[in-house]
């Protein structure tokens, strides 16, 4: 990072960023080839070669600099000018999230935790209780994005043109690889940091640890690596939170597959994605059903590994966003509703994302009420988000859509992926370095979660420029040199 940084400022910015000129043509996507070879002469051809080679080099220092990632990260310049909103629907989510790990990974250090059980039957602390949906609000428009760049990319008017197959089947497979090298080496980087940290408070903490990932890493790491380790229990998961990442990985393999499958076989991509929507939302309810579940605390976290993280539990919100992002191009970004119909189905929408949050609130519901609200919630809350992002989309989000849209989100929306790495080990390190319990109590939560987050942001962006960014860049500029 020290040569990358010292190699950008003082020999890129000044001497060969004026070359790039050269290299990027308006009419060229790929700043790498050149327009018509024949067009120039041998003096301009080798000066062009030269360029090029010192380019894909210097790219290669500039890829870990501190000066130009720190530029990347904090720029409110975005590439989806049209889905702005997704940036503070991002941001927004991420802060949820980490409060409710807050209050997870909180849980073994308070002194008085009978006080916290009391206090969990309130009406607003089933926006934390329940607060494992806005995982779902990520599934939702995480999918959302995929399939709305997909369709931005190969238009619906294309969609039932023939196509070569092979060619097909390389895209598919690359952007496979593409989101693999996108996710896994700061992943993997924070696991073994984890590890290692994990092993040094297990000799030196005064708090036991609850999470063995000093062991689980040790033992299970691999699993991690191949994104499968939400197949397997809880109690040997390495990294525990993890379990979204590799949903998060499945669902882009069977998202995709069935993407490029439409741009030749619409009809039967679509029978693929109804019948895995529908078969979801029954094996869900099934599976709870005969698990006699109901929705407790004790339950949730006793049944997690059936009930809470398995792929075929949380696809529903993947999928509701893949047909969100057809609707969205279908419509061309534009809804010609009336004022009324439009504030109808906004607050249909709302209905929706409070029905799931405090639907339950004082209810005692049975097994099968409660196998029905296991079964649709999630899918439920995914379309309340739906409605979201088409509104958003459309510019029929009034006031919603402007604050969602608000540039000021854009950097903390890009380091949303180091937050959602790091949160739990933040949490559970400030805690682990004290040497007193905490004693639970309303102001003090508040201000915990606060610095939880102001803590965790800055050290998200530490690790995206270290982890990050600079795999990121060296990804981008292989596949241009390949290409």
């Amino acid at each position: 990072m020290i040569i990358g940084t010292a190699y950008d400022v003082l020999i890129y910015q000044k001497h060969l960023k004026k070359d790039e000129k050269y290299l990027q043509k308006p009419t060229n996507d790929n700043s790498l080839t050149i327009e018509d070879p024949k067009a120039l002469d041998n003096s301009n051809k080798n000066h062009m070669k030269k360029l090029k080679y010192h380019r894909f080099f210097s790219k290669i220092f500039i890829a870990f600099s501190v000066y130009s990632n720190t530029k990347i990260i904090f720029s409110t310049k975005s590439e989806d000018s049209d889905i702005l909103a997704i940036h503070g629907i991002r941001f927004l989510t991420m802060i949820w999230i980490i409060l409710v790990h807050m209050c997870l990974y909180l849980e073994y250090f308070y002194d008085n935790k009978q006080i916290l059980v009391r206090n969990l039957d309130g009406f607003f602390t089933q926006v934390i209780i329940n607060g494992t949906t806005g995982v779902d609000t990520f599934f939702c428009f995480g999918s959302f994005l995929v399939a709305y760049l997909y369709f931005k990319k190969y238009t619906i008017k294309n969609i039932h043109e023939p196509n070569n197959y092979l060619n097909v089947i390389k895209l598919y497979f690359i952007a496979l690889l593409k989101r693999f090298i996108r996710l896994t080496p700061p992943y993997m980087i924070i696991i073994g940091l984890l590890q290692i940290i994990t092993t040094w408070y297990s000799k030196t903490s005064l708090f036991p640890i609850m999470e063995r990932n000093h062991e689980n890493c040790q033992s299970y790491w691999w699993r991690n690596f191949l994104y499968i380790q939400n197949l397997f229990s809880l109690q040997n998961m390495c990294m525990s939170w993890s379990w979204y990442l590799a949903n998060d990985m499945q669902y882009f393999v069977i998202i995709n597959f069935l993407l490029y499958l439409s741009s030749t076989y619409f009809k039967i991509a679509a029978s693929l994605l109804g019948l895995l929507f529908t078969s979801s939302i029954i094996l869900t309810g099934y599976i709870s059903y005969i698990y006699n579940y109901v929705p407790t605390v004790d339950k949730i976290i006793n049944l997690m590994d059936v009930i809470y993280y398995p792929p075929w539990i949380r696809i529903g919100p993947s999928l509701v966003g893949v047909i969100t992002a057809f609707i969205v191009i279908k419509l061309n970004n534009k809804l010609l509703w009336k004022k009324k119909t439009i504030i109808f189905f906004s607050i249909l929408a709302s209905l929706c994302n409070l029905l799931v949050l405090f639907g339950l609130y004082e209810r005692r519901i049975s097994v099968l009420n409660a196998a029905i609200y296991v079964a649709l919630s999630r899918t439920v809350w995914a379309i309340g988000i739906a409605w979201l992002l088409i509104a958003c989309c459309t510019n029929n989000g009034g006031i919603v859509n402007s604050i969602l849209s608000w540039k000021v989100w854009i950097p903390f929306s890009r380091l949303t992926y180091a937050a959602y790495l790091i949160n739990p080990i933040v949490i559970s390190s400030v805690n682990f370095l004290n040497d007193t319990s905490l004693h639970f109590n309303i102001p003090l939560l508040g201000i915990l979660g606060l610095g939880n987050v102001v803590l965790i942001y800055i050290c998200s962006y530490i690790v995206s420029l270290m982890f990050e960014l600079p795999y990121i860049n060296l990804m981008k500029e292989g596949m241009k040199y390949l290409n």
